[in-house]
């Protein structure tokens, strides 16, 4: 599939967007992401289990950094997480060219920070 196979809405406020994937107008996925000129985040990107390898996903990521790059072309770095367990994440997220470069085994409560 490639980007032109399915329409996408996008939703915009400020540094934050949302583009949602629609396939024969139903909605089979998502992503929300922030982006700055120096740095962007992906803090969530989502596709239904029923609509999985089928070449969703990846279009709809092609499409998002495809956007981040045209709104921010001086951008140097695309980030994201998984948690540790999930491994089909991680092996998407490294079939399109992710490297894991940062791991962390826990979570702090803002308690903790003090």
């Amino acid at each position: 599939h490639t980007v032109e196979d399915f329409k996408s809405d996008f939703f915009s406020v400020s540094d934050s967007a949302i583009m949602l994937l629609v396939v024969d107008n139903s909605p089979v996925g998502y992503c929300w992401w922030h982006a700055t000129d120096m740095y962007a985040t992906i803090h969530n990107f989502y596709v239904l289990n029923s609509e999985r390898r089928r070449g969703y996903g990846a279009a709809l990521m092609k499409a998002v950094l495809s956007r981040i790059e045209n709104m921010h072309p001086h951008n140097s770095s695309v980030g994201l997480d998984t948690i540790p367990r999930n491994i089909p994440a991680q092996e998407f997220y490294s079939k399109l060219g992710f490297r894991v470069d940062i791991t962390f085994r826990g979570l702090l409560r803002p308690s903790q920070l003090r």
